[in-house]
């Protein structure tokens, strides 16, 4: 039996709160290819809540970790400025109102779905990276062997600026989270999770600790990041205009990776495994499921497991317009014009979502070979196509059963046209 959808709508860790990122590609209305990021999926009508984690890459996270930590220094900035930069920017107008944005979008996107004023969007924050209190790492570089610069030393001082820095952006993203209702919009802190589990609560470097959640360069848990560690050496000499500065923006060094695997599929893995660090192994993305479970909990949304229709034999009526009809509703139209309503197998309306407050009944116009998507509780949407004249039959898709409005197997029986309308009835598998 079909089973209440209890939908997750992730947005990735950590997205540009910019527009071509965010709000440009994680609001479609339709599936986009994407050349680096595969299929990035429509919106849909099934969300019940979203989450999202937002903003690192404003504040800089790649080039702090690269400059301040692996002490690659690819962009010719010192440690300090890279901080500091991160701290302007959260200070920064610009921030705050993007970030409002997002969340507005959220809540207008949120809000025409089935789930309609309940929806709720969930804004998560970042985990310290070090424990800035054990003196062991101040001697401590992550610095990468075949680096030419000057390594960078996990000091007392330089790991409680970075810890500040992610505070910072938490304590901004809780600042604007205020900013709306607080029943629709909820802030989850985890970082209280990750205590015992950051860099330099042992001693370091310690690849492949399993007390460690955040992933470190070294960790060779797969074949695939062992290949990498004596590729990426390689990658940087071929792309390399002098050894301490090979590259003049953080969009330039990942776009030198990316072409330098581009035919390689293999090495596209790779990749993946060295963006991943100092983002959360397995166990701190668990702590951060917890830790959103409980939020969700808490809000209120309801728990998976409950039928939301009764699955069987569906039936659709459906009324249709005559083109330019005096009359009727779409006297003005060049297209036809249709009225829709589902019926589960107890006979019961479904609601459709084909546009804010619909209920159950959904009104579309349908250019004559072009199917309509009709979005409602039932886990796949149902497809209508109008034909090019009055005695064209209505054709549907749904879940791979496709018929037209003269299919006897699927019970259609569809009416002459009276009135500057025709009505029909239909039935399906659902």
């Amino acid at each position: 039996m079909p089973q209440r959808r209890w939908s997750f709508y992730s947005m990735g860790l950590p997205p540009l709160i910019s527009k071509e990122k965010i709000l440009d590609k994680e609001f479609l209305d339709n599936e986009e290819k994407d050349g680096r990021y595969g299929t990035r999926p429509r919106w849909g009508n099934a969300p019940e809540f979203a989450t999202i984690t937002m903003g690192g890459n404003d504040v800089g996270i790649l080039n702090l970790v690269l400059t301040c930590i692996y002490s690659l220094k690819l962009w010719g900035q010192d440690c300090d400025t890279v901080i500091n930069n991160g701290f302007n920017t959260l200070g920064s107008s610009d921030f705050t109102s993007k970030a409002k944005e997002v969340i507005q979008k959220a809540l207008d996107k949120g809000h025409g779905t089935r789930i309609g004023p309940n929806f709720k969007f969930f804004v998560t924050g970042y985990a310290q990276f070090f424990n800035q209190v054990r003196p062991q790492c101040n001697n401590v570089t992550f610095k990468r062997p075949w680096s030419p610069v000057s390594p960078e030393y996990l000091t007392i001082e330089r790991r409680t600026n970075m810890n500040n820095l992610a505070l910072a952006l938490n304590a901004k993203l809780k600042e604007i989270v205020a900013t709306f209702p607080t029943d629709q919009v909820i802030w989850i802190d985890y970082d209280a999770a990750f205590e015992g589990h950051r860099f330099c609560d042992r001693d370091e470097p310690s690849p492949n600790d399993p007390d460690t959640w955040i992933f470190n360069w070294d960790d060779r848990d797969d074949p695939g990041n062992e290949a990498l560690l004596n590729l990426l050496p390689a990658y940087t000499a071929l792309n390399s205009s002098s050894p301490a500065q090979p590259f003049s923006s953080d969009s330039a060094y990942i776009a030198a990776l990316l072409d330098a695997t581009a035919n390689n599929p293999t090495d596209q893995g790779y990749l993946t495994d060295h963006f991943r660090v100092f983002h959360p192994k397995p166990d701190g993305h668990a702590a951060i499921r917890a830790a959103v479970i409980k939020a969700v909990t808490d809000a209120g949304v309801p728990a998976p497991g409950l039928p939301t229709y009764a699955p069987g034999w569906c039936g659709m009526h459906v009324i249709q317009y005559q083109k330019n009809e005096p009359d009727g509703p779409n006297k003005d139209g060049s297209e036809y014009l249709f009225d829709v309503t589902i019926k589960d197998a107890n006979g019961v309306e479904i609601p459709l979502y084909n546009c804010n407050g619909c209920g159950t009944t959904a009104r579309f116009v349908a250019p004559n070979g072009v199917p309509q998507t009709i979005e409602s509780e039932l886990p796949f949407n149902m497809q209508l196509t109008a034909g090019p004249v009055d005695d064209s039959a209505v054709l549907f898709n749904y879940n791979g059963q496709a018929w037209g409005s003269n299919d006897q197997e699927h019970h259609s029986d569809f009416g002459a046209y009276d009135n500057g309308k025709r009505e029909g009835d239909t039935g399906f598998t659902c």
